[in-house]
């Protein structure tokens, strides 16, 4: 593929998933901002406890399968295909039955006898995505990402609106189970619909070895993340109470709803990428800078103004009963920055096939969550969690730019230079949000809304610049990385 074919289809990929993600976002966030004003805290905290559950088992059993078939040579033949089908097919019975057995023992722990019967429904979704067609994910490395997100987002989309619907005559917890669990169906069957496949008995165990030594360099990983991801939740829940759990998890949400957008519309396509040039350090190289970039440039202006008006965020969407998240929302704004710079980063792992090098750093950043997590979690609730999140991630980030040096021979200060333009903006866009805050004298609607106007122009201000980046970017590579 040439450079020039590569880059058009980053940026045609790029388009597609920023879109979808954008849509499939703003949906997730007006259910929440509806059912917030219908459903109890208990209620969405006894969900995000279960699906916290379910990311444990589903991180003990996840062996990559994604992740290879895009890696892999062979990754898109019909017998690599069908044994990834099969693999997947068996991890989703396995993790549905571990999660019917487990409920009671769950729910024995939080002392919390509804979630026996919760767990146990919302378990289905388990073996449901087990089922979905391998070919979405050789879509996925062909970078036809319209059919990818015609499978996604119209699953998301339809599990949207059944959810707001079932609320107003279910009004507890079942309705958003019920939803969760019509998502996986929904997306299963739109896969068999948008990229279809025909599963076969015989079983190539060629493909099954490739994907079996791909899954021992997986080994741990999941659960890693898993723990950075979910334990967080997990332990409010227990410290504290359940109905405290929302506090954390909304604001969560509303600092990855901008942001993820533009994750989306990078990092996805940068494992695709990378394994694409991953023969030729220069072009490697530059395309590692370049996503980090990008991100910066988007991402900080953002960060910034979730920062500033945290408290406005949370009680306009959510109710005032929500509001005293504020400061968890300002810290995951910055975890999430991080953590996208962090992902585009640790694909230089993954393109090379060394998930085992991403995994040590990930279990470092699990061991110092660990240790700071409950008594963070005790003492300063959603906020506590949030920063326990944030600096374990911060500990670890400049260990694992060391490893990448010797991969990609990108260090710590090629990301200083490249995401220098995007934290300078970020920087003049929190001054001035502050100024158009104290400026509002406590109106909430209008502060708000200068905040946004100072947001769009930084974002404007970002796009020229990325426009500049990724031209540059496509030029030869000894002249993208000399200059």
């Amino acid at each position: 593929m040439t450079q020039g074919s590569l880059r058009g289809r980053t940026a045609r990929g790029g388009m597609w998933l920023g879109g979808a993600t954008a849509f499939d976002q703003f949906s997730r966030y007006a259910r929440q901002v509806i059912l917030a004003r219908i459903l109890a805290p208990s209620d969405f905290g006894l969900m995000s406890i279960i699906i916290a559950i379910m990311a444990a088992f589903e991180s003990l059993t996840e062996v990559g399968i994604r992740a290879c078939v895009i890696q892999s040579k062979e990754g898109a033949t019909r017998e690599f295909l069908n044994a990834a089908w099969w693999s997947s097919v068996l991890r989703g019975t396995v993790l549905a039955a571990a999660g019917i057995a487990a409920a009671p023992l769950v729910a024995w722990s939080y002392h919390r006898g509804e979630i026996v019967p919760l767990l146990r429904v919302a378990t289905m979704a388990m073996f449901i995505r087990g089922l979905v067609s391998p070919r979405i994910h050789a879509l996925e490395r062909e970078m036809q990402y319209g059919r990818v997100a015609a499978i996604n987002q119209g699953a998301g989309t339809l599990a949207v609106a059944a959810t707001i619907v079932m609320s107003f005559y279910i009004r507890n917890v079942w309705a958003l189970v019920a939803g969760y669990v019509l998502e996986a169906g929904t997306r299963t069957a739109l896969s068999f619909a948008v990229a279809p496949f025909a599963p076969r008995l015989k079983v190539d165990w060629e493909s099954v070895k490739v994907l079996s030594r791909y899954a021992r360099g997986m080994v741990g990983l999941p659960v890693l993340m898993m723990v950075v991801a979910q334990v967080p939740i997990l332990v409010l829940g227990k410290v504290r109470t359940i109905e405290e759990v929302p506090l954390y998890t909304f604001a969560a949400g509303l600092a990855g709803i901008p942001l993820t957008v533009f994750n989306a519309a990078i990092m996805k396509l940068m494992l695709p990428a990378f394994s694409k040039v991953q023969e030729d350090a220069a072009r490697f190289k530059a395309a590692v800078l370049a996503s980090i970039e990008i991100v910066a440039l988007f991402g900080a202006p953002v960060t910034a103004f979730i920062i500033v008006f945290s408290k406005p965020l949370m009680g306009l969407s959510y109710g005032a009963r929500y509001e005293s998240g504020a400061t968890a929302l300002a810290i995951l704004a910055v975890s999430t920055l991080v953590t996208m710079v962090n992902g585009n980063i640790s694909n230089v792992f993954f393109a090379r096939a060394n998930p085992g090098g991403y995994r040590d750093y990930t279990l470092l950043r699990a061991v110092l969550l660990s240790a700071a997590i409950v008594p963070a979690a005790y003492y300063f609730g959603a906020a506590g969690t949030a920063a326990a999140s944030l600096g374990a991630l911060a500990a670890v980030f400049p260990i694992q730019m060391r490893g990448v040096r010797a991969l990609v021979a990108v260090g710590g200060g090629d990301v200083a230079r490249s995401a220098g333009y995007g934290l300078m903006l970020g920087g003049a866009t929190l001054l001035a949000s502050a100024a158009a805050y104290l400026a509002a004298g406590g109106r909430p609607w209008v502060s708000l809304g200068a905040g946004l106007v100072i947001c769009a122009a930084a974002v404007a201000v970002a796009s020229r610049k990325a426009i500049s980046v990724i031209t540059y970017a496509g030029k030869e590579p000894s002249n993208a990385i000399s200059g």
